[in-house]
């Protein structure tokens, strides 16, 4: 059963498909091995000598040997969907990050503002290792992606961080203390 993919994503799949597509093609009419025929794709394509619907040249103006051949590994191991990737999905907060920390009703983002409140010098990477043995669905997040995602949280949250560092009553001075 194919996974529903989202329409940019949808969008910049089909581009790539019919990319690789034009490239098999090019390659079966010019009799070439695959090797040959993707270097010849690839320069003619990106010389805009390949006859390419527009919408596909407007996705994907560009592209490298070792483009192609990422798409089609792809492609052969099945999972042709990994061809939509989004890459600003991040920055819209609809990541990978992002998905799971809703997903986990913002169990995520909860413990790195406790952890960040409790140890103020935690780094990305000790945290990430935290929070991978709390949450074992954090394993499949790119470390990059976890990096990013920290550094917004620690930004975004720094009041609540601070709030939470205050452990006890016994740190507020008199004036502070609302029974009397």
């Amino acid at each position: 059963m194919a996974k529903a993919v989202k329409i940019p994503q949808q969008t910049n799949r089909d581009a790539r498909l019919a990319i690789l597509e034009l490239c098999e093609t090019y390659r079966k009419e010019n009799h070439f091995n695959q090797s040959i025929g993707d270097k010849a794709f690839v320069i003619f394509y990106n010389l805009s000598e390949i006859k390419a619907p527009k919408w596909v040249k407007d996705i994907v103006s560009n592209i490298s040997i070792r483009t192609l051949m990422r798409w089609r590994d792809n492609v052969k191991k099945g999972t042709p969907d990994k061809l939509g990737f989004d890459p600003g999905a991040n920055r819209r907060g609809k990541g990978q990050f992002n998905q799971l920390d809703f997903k986990l009703h913002g169990a995520l983002t909860n413990f790195i503002i406790d952890m960040m409140a409790e140890r103020r010098y935690l780094r990305a990477e000790m945290m990430r290792i935290l929070l991978t043995e709390k949450f074992p669905e954090m394993r499949d997040i790119p470390v990059r992606t976890f990096q990013n995602a920290f550094k917004k949280i620690i930004t975004e949250c720094e009041a609540e961080i601070i709030k939470r560092r205050v452990p006890s009553k016994l740190n507020y001075n008199d004036d502070y203390d609302d029974e009397g």
